[in-house]
């Protein structure tokens, strides 16, 4: 479920409706605050309360979209992106001529493109939706993976163990989706006369890796160059101060994308409600995942008893014996390369001796999960 909570309001026409939407793993507050237990570092406030941008109606939005399901439930993309274009539009924000501007953090970005777009295919039917279309006129990617992310590819390779939720899998790397939706987005930008702002992260997450390269990052809009930030995925949308890069920039677009206001008024700064880390965790599906991962790795991992390769009864062994058995061996090897195999010598069928004199022994070959194959050997003495 999601939730659209105002951080700041204008008793006056304000200049602008300013929205702050956090990405895959984030919080309404605590994505666009520094240290989250210090309020003064939640620089929402400090952009509401910016001489040189008064007027702000300033808002935050809230969803689950937990990477993994381990940690909680997510929606796919699509439906995330619907059901808050209709909490924006049950509240009335996109009314009037009131100029809207989205800052976006990682899978944010996306949600606000597939909003917009889902907008424009209901324009002609729906007067909030024309009224969203018509007055969005900034948009900020702060490490948005417009083509994907790797991590998220392998994370859905590893999904029986890693177990990504539906927003993650949303998130796969040149996804043919995420593609068509970037194309749609570069031209619909262009036409409407969207600006922009886009920074994209120099640091990696674990290491050197990064959750979203600089190409991923790349809106593709031809209004703004892609702006590097020396910090990390979750780093890149929490500025230091006023004088940050990332504040300095998106306030400069604030100013070039409006007016300001010519009538009078004051700002007041609402009360935040409390908003959970997470939802109610159903922990039924994590024990059962749990128990069949714990199964596998215990399989893969536990030492494995092995006997000898031959077991003698008291009959003898020959070298003839000796090298019937390693043929067997050998061939089932090959056949079944991951088990292991072994032979045992059976009194299931008792030797035989012939007139010659040669005796026949019968061996099973057997493998260490006691499944048998109906294999036999036979040695001579």
């Amino acid at each position: 479920m999601s939730s659209l909570t105002e951080i700041a309001s204008w008793s006056g026409t304000p200049r602008a409706i300013v929205i702050f939407v956090h990405g895959l793993g984030g919080h309404p507050y605590d994505t666009w605050s520094k240290t989250p237990s210090d309020p003064k570092t939640f620089w929402p406030v400090w952009l509401a309360n910016d001489a040189r941008v008064q007027g702000l109606n300033v808002y935050t939005i809230g969803f689950e979209a937990p990477p993994v399901n381990w940690l909680g439930s997510a929606m796919a993309l699509e439906d995330l992106s619907h059901n808050i274009e209709q909490r924006l539009y049950s509240l009335k924000l996109a009314n009037g001529e009131v100029p809207i501007i989205f800052i976006c953090h990682s899978l944010g970005g996306l949600v606000v493109k597939q909003i917009l777009r889902d907008a424009s295919l209901e324009a002609s039917q729906s007067k909030s939706a024309e009224s969203l279309i018509e007055n969005t006129r900034g948009v900020v990617f702060i490490a948005t993976p417009h083509t994907g992310s790797m991590l998220a590819t392998i994370a859905d390779w590893f999904r029986f163990i890693v177990w990504p939720s539906a927003s993650t899998r949303s998130l796969a790397a040149n996804g043919a989706a995420l593609r068509r939706l970037a194309f749609w987005y570069r031209v619909f930008a262009n036409e409407k006369g969207i600006k922009h702002r886009v920074f994209f992260e120099n640091k990696g997450v674990l290491s050197k890796i990064k959750a979203v390269t600089s190409g991923s990052a790349d809106a593709g809009v031809i209004d703004a160059a892609p702006i590097a930030l020396n910090e990390n995925h979750f780093g890149t949308c929490k500025p230091e101060d006023m004088q940050s890069d990332l504040y300095l920039n998106i306030r400069s677009m604030v100013e070039e994308t409006t007016q300001p206001t010519m009538n009078p008024g004051s700002l007041t700064l609402s009360v935040r409600p409390d908003v959970p880390r997470q939802g109610i965790l159903d922990l039924r599906p994590v024990l059962v995942r749990l128990f069949f991962v714990v199964l596998i790795m215990a399989g893969m991992f536990v030492p494995i008893w092995r006997e000898p390769w031959y077991k003698e009864t008291g009959w003898g062994r020959s070298s003839t014996q000796d090298r019937a058995c390693g043929e067997m061996k050998v061939q089932h090897e090959r056949q079944f390369p991951h088990r292991i195999v072994k032979l045992v010598k059976t009194d299931e069928h008792p030797p035989k001796k012939d007139g010659w004199g040669k005796v026949t022994y019968d061996y099973k070959c057997w493998f260490e999960d006691s499944v048998t194959i109906s294999s036999y050997v036979q040695g001579f003495h």
